[in-house]
């Protein structure tokens, strides 16, 4: 083999190898200076410093080692990972992205935060103090947590937690062949409570966001699982009871008569197969499941036009809690003065009782 042509091979050997080190090191270089820029607007409303970089060939990047701190906290907020993920990795390094222009829909991203470490200190439970106290002075009610079994900054403070870690995750998808798009959220608060969202549309395409051409969206599916970590819900329970001075079977049963009754003042109420798996889920928590998937896609004025007689039937409602299906969901919905009763049974049954 020839001189020259055995330099000609290594030349283009070099090139294949140094393209995706280039392409990574451009990534790399974007991030650091979107990174940067946000860094130098932050000071007098927040600190920010992160201790990495990370970027991949496949088009992902990551800062690592985050560490927020607002301004009047004592302790910072920690991010172990902030990853992006798209099958565009040139996302990562056209200008336009980071310059506020509008950019470039890709057709695939997820965006993972995770382990984001909140110390409940004084600043976090006074901010709350003074958002109810704002509420109140409005003459607006401020709703207990424990009415609902729910939690905020200050309950958990009072249960003894200093600090609270969450994950989050967002992930779309676009087939635009198909012409459809699926969403997933997921929040995940550890050893607490973890929240999933799912949903998937038809007759939308990238495009149609910059446009405003949605009117042919149509809704293909939902589903939406909450699962309450049994030995929170407990702990929980306990809390309220005591703070209450009931014991706590005592109190769950108040827990269920409120829940019933905000229904009732809502214009709703519960059939007795619903309302039982509703109240044994108050003992035992765990995990509640609804799905919605229509015989056919359903556009949003479709949605509207849905009579109460055929609302679970037209959606295709599902609901599990604990993995046991509630097959007799009725429910009575006052409208307009009159009592509308919605039935569907394990065959999709329904009826109307006015």
């Amino acid at each position: 083999m020839r001189r020259k042509t055995r330099n000609t091979l290594l030349a283009q050997v070099l090139l294949l190898v140094a393209l995706p080190l280039l392409f990574k090191g451009i990534m790399y270089l974007w991030v650091k200076l979107f990174l940067d820029d946000i860094v130098e607007q932050a000071p007098g409303q927040m600190d920010i410093r992160y201790q990495g970089i990370e970027t991949e060939f496949k088009g992902a990047a990551s800062v690592t080692g985050l560490q927020l701190i607002p301004r009047d906290f004592d302790a910072p907020i920690g991010i172990e990972r902030v990853r992006v993920e798209t099958d565009d990795p040139w996302i990562f390094i056209r200008p336009g992205h980071w310059g506020g222009q509008q950019m470039d829909i890709p057709s695939r991203l997820r965006i993972d935060v995770l382990s984001i470490r909140v110390p409940l200190q004084k600043a976090v439970i006074e901010g709350i103090r003074q958002r109810r106290a704002a509420l109140l002075a409005q003459g607006a009610k401020w709703p207990d947590p424990c009415d609902s079994l729910g939690f905020d900054a200050e309950q958990l403070k009072a249960m003894g937690f200093d600090t609270v870690t969450l994950d989050l995750g967002i992930d779309y998808r676009f087939d635009t062949t198909g012409e459809r798009l699926d969403v997933a959220l997921d929040f995940d608060f550890h050893d607490i409570e973890s929240i999933s969202l799912g949903l998937s549309l038809q007759g939308i395409v990238p495009e149609d966001l910059h446009t405003g051409r949605l009117a042919g969206v149509r809704l293909v599916q939902a589903d939406t699982r909450i699962f309450l970590e049994p030995a929170f819900g407990k702990r929980l329970a306990q809390h309220c009871a005591a703070r209450r001075k009931l014991a706590v079977g005592d109190y769950q049963k108040q827990l269920i008569a409120t829940f019933r009754d905000n229904l009732r003042r809502s214009g709703v109420t519960l059939g007795q197969e619903l309302q039982q798996a509703l109240e044994r889920y108050f003992g035992q928590w765990g995990e509640m499941r609804l799905y919605i998937k229509p015989g056919q896609p359903l556009a949003p004025l479709q949605l509207l036009g849905i009579k109460p007689d055929q609302l679970v039937r037209t959606l295709g409602i599902s609901l599990f809690i604990n993995d046991r299906p509630v097959n007799d969901l009725d429910v009575s919905v006052d409208l307009k003065n009159s009592r509308f009763r919605t039935v569907a049974g394990p065959r999709g049954r329904s009826r109307i009782v006015q």
